[in-house]
């Protein structure tokens, strides 16, 4: 059946690298991380499409249970009343089993999924050395509790103006705030992001052509995190480096790239248009513009056209 054909993939197509590991003695290489990254790519697709064939599978046999039982329901003659009924039931198990089949093949996809994106990152950071600073997700720094304003097009505004945003300036605390156009009111709850949302600043495109990673640069005064990643600043107009290369580790160069942000379930994007300003070198892209006036869940999305003319994007989940 062709569900079988599935049920040690996940584990065969690790073994290439770990046996590199121990038969030559040697650490593996970027490109052979990048080459199992492949492999186990291609294993994650083909559980995804097994999963989706068997859930398929599974509703069909649902509809022909219904319409048996529904024609035993009718049935005058008890001999084909039972019959219906026993085919009803064969179909039963077979949809139950085709259900189990479903969740195992999905839960193989994610599993090698995340094991094929881990082994990209792996080979990216043995690829690019020390340009990549940091492997953290991007934080904010937390000098500040505020949780900011709503949309800035529309609250980024000087405090002679409180009174119009609905806000009454005697319940402004504006100690500590320099009078200028301020981001601090009003003050509005963040939204909860997913428990189990990727926010990897390691990511693959949508298409599957390219692998990416995002940091902040480094600029005088920045704080860092943990592993020396470098935090956003809040309320400040700061810049990324972009790091793209291609599924076989090569730097991609000459990329078209446009960036749009948002967050979800708010009805703003950014309160700046960041883009990209140069390659300082083949495959790493200076990002300018880049500023977040809220606190939570944020989206970026990197819509990239190589010289192929192929178009792609990479989505970044970010928490600040």
């Amino acid at each position: 059946m062709i569900y079988d054909n599935l049920r040690y993939l996940s584990i065969i197509v690790l073994l290439p690298v770990l046996a590199f590991a121990q038969t030559s003695g040697q650490t593996p290489s970027a490109t052979d991380y990048f080459n199992q990254g492949v492999e186990t790519l291609a294993a994650s697709n083909s559980a995804r499409i097994l999963a989706d064939k068997a859930i398929l599978d599974a509703n069909k046999r649902r509809k022909e249970i219904v319409s048996l039982r529904a024609q035993a329901r009718k049935a005058a003659a008890p001999e084909i009343r039972q019959n219906l009924k026993r085919s009803a039931d064969r179909l039963a198990l077979e949809l139950k089993a085709l259900q189990t089949k479903g969740i195992e093949f999905r839960d193989t996809s994610k599993t090698t999924f995340k094991d094929a994106l881990n082994l990209f990152e792996q080979g990216m950071v043995d690829k690019w050395g020390a340009q990549i600073r940091s492997r953290n997700p991007i934080l904010m720094a937390d000098s500040t509790s505020l949780f900011f304003a709503h949309n800035t097009k529309i609250r980024s505004v000087h405090p002679n103006m409180l009174n119009k945003m609905g806000t009454p300036t005697d319940e402004i605390n504006d100690s500590g705030f320099q009078r200028e156009m301020s981001l601090i009111v009003p003050a509005l709850a963040r939204q909860t992001a997913p428990p189990d949302l990727d926010i990897s600043s390691f990511q693959i495109s949508r298409e599957q052509r390219y692998f990416a990673h995002i940091e902040v640069k480094p600029e005088q005064g920045f704080q860092s995190g943990d592993g020396d990643a470098l935090l956003v600043p809040p309320n400040n107009i700061h810049k990324w480096l972009l790091l793209l290369n291609d599924l076989q580790g090569e730097p991609v160069t000459g990329a078209n790239i446009e960036i749009v942000g948002h967050m979800p379930g708010h009805v703003h994007g950014l309160p700046t248009q960041p883009r990209v300003t140069r390659e300082l070198s083949p495959g790493v892209y200076l990002v300018e513009g880049v500023k977040f006036q809220m606190k939570g869940w944020w989206v970026m999305q990197f819509n990239l056209e190589g010289k192929d003319n192929n178009s792609d994007s990479i989505t970044f989940n970010l928490v600040l």
